[in-house]
Protein backbone atom coordinates (compact mmCIF):
# COMPACT_ATOMS: atom_id res chain seq x y z
CA UNK A 1 0.00 0.00 0.00
CA UNK A 2 1.05 3.16 -0.90
CA UNK A 3 1.99 6.40 1.58
CA UNK A 4 -0.57 8.18 1.81
CA UNK A 5 -1.30 12.05 1.97
CA UNK A 6 -0.63 13.69 5.32
CA UNK A 7 -3.98 15.05 6.50
CA UNK A 8 -6.34 14.05 9.20
CA UNK A 9 -10.28 13.34 9.53
CA UNK A 10 -12.00 15.38 12.05
CA UNK A 11 -11.82 13.97 15.40
CA UNK A 12 -15.58 12.68 15.18
CA UNK A 13 -15.76 10.81 11.86
CA UNK A 14 -16.13 7.14 12.65
CA UNK A 15 -16.74 5.36 9.23
CA UNK A 16 -13.49 4.18 6.76
CA UNK A 17 -14.74 4.10 2.92
CA UNK A 18 -13.58 0.65 1.63
CA UNK A 19 -13.49 0.42 -2.17
CA UNK A 20 -12.73 -2.79 -4.37
CA UNK A 21 -12.13 -1.78 -8.17
CA UNK A 22 -12.52 -4.73 -9.87
CA UNK A 23 -12.63 -5.25 -13.89
CA UNK A 24 -16.41 -5.04 -14.18
CA UNK A 25 -17.95 -4.36 -10.96
CA UNK A 26 -16.96 -1.69 -8.18
CA UNK A 27 -17.60 -2.57 -4.79
CA UNK A 28 -17.96 -0.05 -1.73
CA UNK A 29 -18.47 -0.49 1.59
CA UNK A 30 -18.25 0.97 5.40
CA UNK A 31 -16.34 0.11 8.38
CA UNK A 32 -16.38 1.48 11.91
CA UNK A 33 -15.61 0.14 15.27
CA UNK A 34 -18.81 1.06 16.66
CA UNK A 35 -20.28 -0.92 14.25
CA UNK A 36 -17.97 -4.04 14.32
CA UNK A 37 -18.69 -4.04 18.04
CA UNK A 38 -22.23 -3.88 18.19
CA UNK A 39 -22.72 -6.59 14.84
CA UNK A 40 -19.55 -8.50 14.84
CA UNK A 41 -18.72 -7.45 11.46
CA UNK A 42 -15.76 -5.98 10.13
CA UNK A 43 -18.02 -3.82 7.20
CA UNK A 44 -21.07 -3.60 6.61
CA UNK A 45 -23.50 -1.67 3.21
CA UNK A 46 -21.33 -3.62 0.68
CA UNK A 47 -22.74 -2.54 -2.58
CA UNK A 48 -21.76 -3.51 -6.26
CA UNK A 49 -21.69 -1.25 -9.17
CA UNK A 50 -20.99 -1.33 -12.60
CA UNK A 51 -18.12 0.86 -13.50
CA UNK A 52 -19.38 1.38 -16.71
CA UNK A 53 -22.10 3.08 -15.30
CA UNK A 54 -19.81 5.38 -14.22
CA UNK A 55 -18.38 8.42 -15.59
CA UNK A 56 -15.63 8.62 -12.80
CA UNK A 57 -15.16 7.10 -9.38
CA UNK A 58 -15.75 10.37 -7.29
CA UNK A 59 -19.03 10.92 -8.44
CA UNK A 60 -19.57 6.83 -7.13
CA UNK A 61 -18.29 7.67 -4.09
CA UNK A 62 -20.60 10.76 -3.52
CA UNK A 63 -23.82 8.89 -4.74
CA UNK A 64 -22.79 6.03 -2.29
CA UNK A 65 -22.30 7.70 0.97
CA UNK A 66 -25.34 10.05 0.03
CA UNK A 67 -27.78 6.15 -0.28
CA UNK A 68 -26.41 5.56 3.00
CA UNK A 69 -26.92 9.03 4.50
CA UNK A 70 -23.26 9.94 4.99
CA UNK A 71 -21.41 12.76 4.31
CA UNK A 72 -17.61 13.32 3.83
CA UNK A 73 -17.83 14.71 7.01
CA UNK A 74 -18.31 11.12 8.58
CA UNK A 75 -15.45 9.70 6.53
CA UNK A 76 -11.91 8.92 8.84
CA UNK A 77 -10.43 7.79 5.94
CA UNK A 78 -10.52 6.18 2.69
CA UNK A 79 -8.79 2.84 1.83
CA UNK A 80 -8.96 1.85 -2.41
CA UNK A 81 -8.02 -1.18 -3.49
CA UNK A 82 -7.64 -1.74 -7.94
CA UNK A 83 -6.11 -4.43 -10.13
CA UNK A 84 -4.36 -2.09 -11.72
CA UNK A 85 -0.92 -0.64 -9.99
CA UNK A 86 -0.74 2.99 -8.66
CA UNK A 87 1.51 5.22 -10.74
CA UNK A 88 3.41 7.38 -9.73
CA UNK A 89 6.82 8.41 -7.29
CA UNK A 90 5.18 7.49 -4.15
CA UNK A 91 1.81 5.65 -6.43
CA UNK A 92 -0.36 8.56 -5.80
CA UNK A 93 -2.76 7.94 -9.13
CA UNK A 94 -4.52 4.91 -10.69
CA UNK A 95 -5.67 5.03 -14.00
CA UNK A 96 -8.51 2.39 -14.78
CA UNK A 97 -10.46 1.97 -18.25
CA UNK A 98 -13.64 0.28 -17.39
CA UNK A 99 -14.51 0.27 -20.65
CA UNK A 100 -11.27 -0.62 -22.32
CA UNK A 101 -11.83 1.87 -24.92
CA UNK A 102 -9.11 4.45 -23.20
CA UNK A 103 -11.66 6.31 -21.22
CA UNK A 104 -10.03 6.10 -18.18
CA UNK A 105 -10.61 6.84 -14.60
CA UNK A 106 -7.98 8.66 -13.10
CA UNK A 107 -8.31 8.54 -9.39
CA UNK A 108 -5.69 10.88 -7.65
CA UNK A 109 -4.87 10.23 -4.22
CA UNK A 110 -4.54 13.58 -3.20
CA UNK A 111 -7.11 15.05 -5.26
CA UNK A 112 -9.74 12.94 -4.02
CA UNK A 113 -8.57 13.80 -0.73
CA UNK A 114 -9.10 17.12 -1.25
CA UNK A 115 -12.37 16.94 -2.79
CA UNK A 116 -13.48 15.18 1.01
CA UNK A 117 -12.34 17.76 3.14
CA UNK A 118 -8.77 16.17 3.71
CA UNK A 119 -9.31 12.31 4.56
CA UNK A 120 -6.74 10.50 4.21
CA UNK A 121 -6.49 8.25 1.21
CA UNK A 122 -4.76 5.37 0.42
CA UNK A 123 -3.99 3.15 -2.52
CA UNK A 124 -3.43 -0.31 -3.09
CA UNK A 125 -3.39 -3.54 -5.06
CA UNK A 126 -6.33 -5.75 -4.86
CA UNK A 127 -3.67 -8.62 -4.43
CA UNK A 128 -1.78 -7.05 -1.67
CA UNK A 129 -4.95 -7.27 0.24
CA UNK A 130 -6.52 -10.34 -0.40
CA UNK A 131 -2.91 -12.04 0.24
CA UNK A 132 -3.30 -10.09 3.42
CA UNK A 133 -6.23 -12.69 4.27
CA UNK A 134 -4.05 -15.62 4.12
CA UNK A 135 -1.88 -14.21 6.41
CA UNK A 136 -5.13 -13.29 8.76
CA UNK A 137 -6.21 -16.74 7.97
CA UNK A 138 -2.56 -18.37 9.42
CA UNK A 139 -2.72 -16.15 12.50
CA UNK A 140 -6.18 -16.87 13.50
CA UNK A 141 -7.37 -13.38 13.13
CA UNK A 142 -9.52 -13.73 10.31
CA UNK A 143 -13.24 -15.22 10.68
CA UNK A 144 -12.85 -19.08 10.18
CA UNK A 145 -15.26 -19.46 7.06
CA UNK A 146 -13.01 -17.25 4.99
CA UNK A 147 -11.47 -20.24 3.57
CA UNK A 148 -11.70 -24.01 3.43
CA UNK A 149 -9.52 -26.86 2.90
CA UNK A 150 -9.35 -28.66 -0.05
CA UNK A 151 -6.59 -30.97 0.51
CA UNK A 152 -4.95 -30.88 4.20
CA UNK A 153 -1.28 -31.51 2.46
CA UNK A 154 1.39 -32.78 5.22
CA UNK A 155 2.65 -32.61 8.54
CA UNK A 156 3.53 -28.91 8.34
CA UNK A 157 -0.14 -28.15 6.85
CA UNK A 158 -1.65 -24.91 8.64
CA UNK A 159 1.71 -23.81 10.22
CA UNK A 160 3.79 -22.45 7.25
CA UNK A 161 6.96 -21.13 8.18
CA UNK A 162 8.75 -17.75 7.91
CA UNK A 163 10.00 -18.40 4.52
CA UNK A 164 7.70 -20.15 3.32
CA UNK A 165 6.13 -19.19 -0.08
CA UNK A 166 2.44 -19.58 -0.99
CA UNK A 167 0.57 -18.96 -4.02
CA UNK A 168 -2.92 -16.80 -4.32
CA UNK A 169 -4.76 -17.38 -7.68
CA UNK A 170 -7.83 -15.12 -8.16
CA UNK A 171 -10.64 -15.82 -11.25
CA UNK A 172 -13.13 -13.26 -11.89
CA UNK A 173 -13.12 -11.31 -14.82
CA UNK A 174 -9.77 -11.88 -15.37
CA UNK A 175 -6.81 -14.31 -13.97
CA UNK A 176 -4.04 -12.98 -11.35
CA UNK A 177 -1.92 -14.50 -8.76
CA UNK A 178 0.21 -13.03 -6.37
CA UNK A 179 2.71 -14.85 -4.34
CA UNK A 180 4.88 -14.07 -1.20
CA UNK A 181 6.11 -15.40 2.32
CA UNK A 182 2.37 -16.90 4.21
CA UNK A 183 3.48 -14.94 7.30
CA UNK A 184 4.41 -11.11 7.49
CA UNK A 185 7.88 -10.01 7.44
CA UNK A 186 9.78 -9.27 10.58
CA UNK A 187 9.38 -5.61 9.21
CA UNK A 188 5.76 -6.21 9.18
CA UNK A 189 3.12 -4.82 6.49
CA UNK A 190 2.87 -6.56 2.87
CA UNK A 191 5.13 -4.89 0.45
CA UNK A 192 6.58 -8.10 0.20
CA UNK A 193 3.81 -9.54 -1.88
CA UNK A 194 4.85 -10.13 -5.42
CA UNK A 195 1.77 -9.07 -7.44
CA UNK A 196 2.52 -10.20 -11.21
CA UNK A 197 1.06 -9.87 -14.90
CA UNK A 198 -0.80 -12.91 -13.53
CA UNK A 199 -2.41 -15.11 -16.74
CA UNK A 200 -0.88 -13.21 -19.13
CA UNK A 201 1.41 -16.21 -20.29
CA UNK A 202 0.96 -18.95 -22.96
CA UNK A 203 -1.02 -21.74 -22.18
CA UNK A 204 -0.08 -24.75 -21.15
CA UNK A 205 -2.00 -28.59 -22.15
CA UNK A 206 -1.62 -31.85 -21.37
CA UNK A 207 -4.76 -33.93 -23.39
CA UNK A 208 -5.92 -33.45 -27.08
CA UNK A 209 -9.15 -32.08 -26.08
CA UNK A 210 -7.61 -29.30 -24.10
CA UNK A 211 -5.44 -27.93 -27.03
CA UNK A 212 -8.78 -28.47 -29.41
CA UNK A 213 -10.44 -26.25 -26.76
CA UNK A 214 -7.25 -23.69 -26.62
CA UNK A 215 -7.22 -23.30 -30.75
CA UNK A 216 -11.16 -22.79 -30.61
CA UNK A 217 -10.72 -20.02 -27.91
CA UNK A 218 -7.80 -18.77 -29.84
CA UNK A 219 -9.86 -18.28 -33.08
CA UNK A 220 -11.90 -16.44 -31.31
CA UNK A 221 -9.65 -13.20 -30.93
CA UNK A 222 -9.47 -13.30 -34.96
CA UNK A 223 -5.24 -13.14 -34.74
CA UNK A 224 -5.29 -9.81 -32.69
CA UNK A 225 -3.02 -11.33 -30.46
CA UNK A 226 -1.51 -15.00 -29.13
CA UNK A 227 -3.72 -16.92 -26.83
CA UNK A 228 -2.89 -16.39 -22.85
CA UNK A 229 -4.36 -18.40 -20.29
CA UNK A 230 -6.50 -15.64 -19.33
CA UNK A 231 -8.61 -16.05 -21.83
CA UNK A 232 -9.65 -19.48 -20.67
CA UNK A 233 -9.52 -19.47 -17.23
CA UNK A 234 -11.62 -16.58 -16.23
CA UNK A 235 -15.37 -15.37 -16.76
CA UNK A 236 -14.47 -14.90 -20.26
CA UNK A 237 -12.85 -18.31 -20.97
CA UNK A 238 -15.59 -20.12 -19.09
CA UNK A 239 -17.96 -18.65 -21.94
CA UNK A 240 -15.25 -20.26 -24.61
CA UNK A 241 -15.29 -23.15 -23.15
CA UNK A 242 -18.93 -23.30 -23.14
CA UNK A 243 -18.64 -22.21 -26.48
CA UNK A 244 -16.47 -24.36 -27.88
CA UNK A 245 -18.65 -27.77 -26.00
CA UNK A 246 -21.18 -26.21 -28.23
CA UNK A 247 -19.42 -26.04 -31.83
CA UNK A 248 -18.05 -29.75 -31.04
CA UNK A 249 -21.69 -31.24 -31.13
CA UNK A 250 -23.05 -28.79 -34.09
CA UNK A 251 -25.20 -27.12 -31.48
CA UNK A 252 -25.39 -23.05 -31.41
CA UNK A 253 -24.78 -21.51 -27.89
CA UNK A 254 -28.03 -21.01 -25.88
CA UNK A 255 -26.30 -18.10 -24.10
CA UNK A 256 -24.85 -14.65 -25.91
CA UNK A 257 -22.18 -13.73 -23.41
CA UNK A 258 -20.85 -14.68 -19.70
CA UNK A 259 -22.89 -12.68 -17.74
CA UNK A 260 -26.11 -14.10 -19.18
CA UNK A 261 -24.32 -17.69 -18.51
CA UNK A 262 -23.24 -17.44 -15.19
CA UNK A 263 -26.81 -15.69 -14.30
CA UNK A 264 -29.15 -18.16 -15.99
CA UNK A 265 -27.08 -20.94 -17.51
CA UNK A 266 -25.33 -22.77 -15.01
CA UNK A 267 -27.43 -26.22 -15.35
CA UNK A 268 -25.28 -28.94 -13.71
CA UNK A 269 -27.38 -31.21 -15.93
CA UNK A 270 -26.66 -29.57 -19.01
CA UNK A 271 -23.62 -31.29 -20.86
CA UNK A 272 -22.26 -28.41 -22.44
CA UNK A 273 -21.93 -26.68 -19.35
CA UNK A 274 -20.39 -30.05 -17.50
CA UNK A 275 -18.24 -30.27 -20.60
CA UNK A 276 -17.11 -26.41 -20.23
CA UNK A 277 -16.62 -26.60 -16.22
CA UNK A 278 -15.07 -29.59 -16.62
CA UNK A 279 -12.13 -27.88 -18.79
CA UNK A 280 -11.99 -25.07 -16.86
CA UNK A 281 -10.85 -27.17 -13.82
CA UNK A 282 -8.51 -28.88 -15.60
CA UNK A 283 -7.03 -24.98 -16.94
CA UNK A 284 -7.05 -24.15 -13.93
CA UNK A 285 -4.96 -26.94 -12.00
CA UNK A 286 -2.63 -26.62 -15.05
CA UNK A 287 -1.87 -22.98 -14.50
CA UNK A 288 -1.28 -23.59 -10.79
CA UNK A 289 0.85 -26.34 -11.58
CA UNK A 290 2.89 -23.98 -13.95
CA UNK A 291 3.00 -20.82 -11.46
CA UNK A 292 3.76 -22.67 -8.08
CA UNK A 293 5.68 -25.29 -9.59
CA UNK A 294 8.39 -22.39 -10.93
CA UNK A 295 8.18 -19.80 -7.90
CA UNK A 296 8.64 -23.05 -5.63
CA UNK A 297 5.34 -22.05 -3.63
CA UNK A 298 4.46 -25.44 -1.73
CA UNK A 299 3.82 -23.73 1.57
CA UNK A 300 -0.04 -23.02 0.59
CA UNK A 301 -2.31 -22.73 -2.87
CA UNK A 302 -5.02 -20.24 -2.63
CA UNK A 303 -7.74 -20.12 -5.11
CA UNK A 304 -10.05 -17.24 -4.59
CA UNK A 305 -12.53 -15.59 -7.23
CA UNK A 306 -16.23 -14.43 -8.09
CA UNK A 307 -16.22 -17.41 -10.77
CA UNK A 308 -14.83 -20.07 -8.46
CA UNK A 309 -17.30 -19.13 -5.70
CA UNK A 310 -19.86 -18.73 -8.23
CA UNK A 311 -19.02 -22.78 -9.71
CA UNK A 312 -18.72 -24.18 -6.30
CA UNK A 313 -22.32 -22.81 -5.66
CA UNK A 314 -24.01 -24.86 -8.33
CA UNK A 315 -22.12 -27.44 -7.91
CA UNK A 316 -19.56 -27.44 -11.07
CA UNK A 317 -16.45 -26.96 -9.57
CA UNK A 318 -14.63 -30.05 -9.06
CA UNK A 319 -11.68 -29.63 -7.00
CA UNK A 320 -10.82 -33.41 -7.97
CA UNK A 321 -10.29 -32.72 -10.76
CA UNK A 322 -8.39 -29.49 -10.49
CA UNK A 323 -6.35 -31.56 -8.18
CA UNK A 324 -5.56 -33.59 -10.70
CA UNK A 325 -4.64 -31.28 -13.09
CA UNK A 326 -2.13 -30.08 -10.57
CA UNK A 327 -0.18 -32.89 -9.99
CA UNK A 328 -0.20 -34.73 -12.93
CA UNK A 329 2.31 -37.61 -12.67
CA UNK A 330 5.61 -35.35 -12.11
CA UNK A 331 9.21 -36.81 -10.88
CA UNK A 332 9.19 -38.04 -7.27
CA UNK A 333 10.94 -35.18 -5.64
CA UNK A 334 8.46 -32.65 -7.53
CA UNK A 335 5.01 -34.98 -6.95
CA UNK A 336 6.03 -35.45 -2.85
CA UNK A 337 6.19 -31.41 -2.84
CA UNK A 338 3.02 -31.28 -4.23
CA UNK A 339 1.32 -33.48 -2.23
CA UNK A 340 2.72 -31.94 1.01
CA UNK A 341 1.10 -28.88 -0.24
CA UNK A 342 -2.05 -27.49 1.66
CA UNK A 343 -4.94 -25.95 -1.35
CA UNK A 344 -7.50 -23.59 0.40
CA UNK A 345 -10.58 -22.39 -1.93
CA UNK A 346 -12.22 -18.81 -0.70
CA UNK A 347 -15.29 -19.32 0.72
CA UNK A 348 -16.43 -15.41 1.55
CA UNK A 349 -17.07 -13.25 -0.73
CA UNK A 350 -15.31 -10.15 -0.08
CA UNK A 351 -11.92 -11.60 0.05
CA UNK A 352 -10.57 -7.56 -0.79
CA UNK A 353 -13.03 -6.23 1.07
CA UNK A 354 -11.73 -8.27 4.38
CA UNK A 355 -7.90 -7.97 3.89
CA UNK A 356 -8.26 -3.84 2.96
CA UNK A 357 -10.29 -3.34 6.21
CA UNK A 358 -7.64 -5.11 8.04
CA UNK A 359 -4.67 -3.64 6.52
CA UNK A 360 -6.06 -0.26 7.17
CA UNK A 361 -7.03 -0.93 10.63
CA UNK A 362 -3.48 -1.95 11.38
CA UNK A 363 -2.25 1.44 10.14
CA UNK A 364 -4.34 3.78 12.24
CA UNK A 365 -7.70 3.41 10.65
CA UNK A 366 -5.61 3.96 7.29
CA UNK A 367 -4.24 7.29 8.54
CA UNK A 368 -0.82 6.21 8.46
CA UNK A 369 0.08 3.49 5.96
CA UNK A 370 3.62 3.20 4.88
CA UNK A 371 4.54 0.79 2.61
CA UNK A 372 7.34 0.21 -0.19
CA UNK A 373 5.55 0.61 -3.15
CA UNK A 374 8.40 0.21 -4.85
CA UNK A 375 8.65 -3.28 -4.58
CA UNK A 376 5.45 -4.20 -6.60
CA UNK A 377 5.76 -5.22 -9.96
CA UNK A 378 2.68 -3.88 -12.54
CA UNK A 379 0.18 -5.98 -12.76
CA UNK A 380 -2.44 -6.16 -15.53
Amino acid sequence: MNTPNPTRPPEDAQDILLADIGGTHVRLALSSREFEQTHQSAFHAVEKYKALDWPDFEGLVRAYLDNHSKTPQSLRAMAIASAVRPEGKDGRIIRFDPSYKNNNWVIDRDALSASFGGVPCTLALDTQAQFHTIRQFHKNTAPHDLYECLHQGGSLSGHCGQNDTALMVSVGTGLGHAYGACQSPQSGGDGDVRPTFGGHMVPACATTEQQDAMHSIAQSLHGKRHVIFEDIVSGRGFFGLYSFACHRKAMEPAYNDVFTLMADGLDPDNQEVQSAARLFCEFLGLYVNVVATSIHAFGGVYLIGSILRRLREVGLFDEETVKKSMWLDMVQVVDRAWREAPIYLGRAQHLTLHGLCDMARQHGDGAAVSEASGALEARG
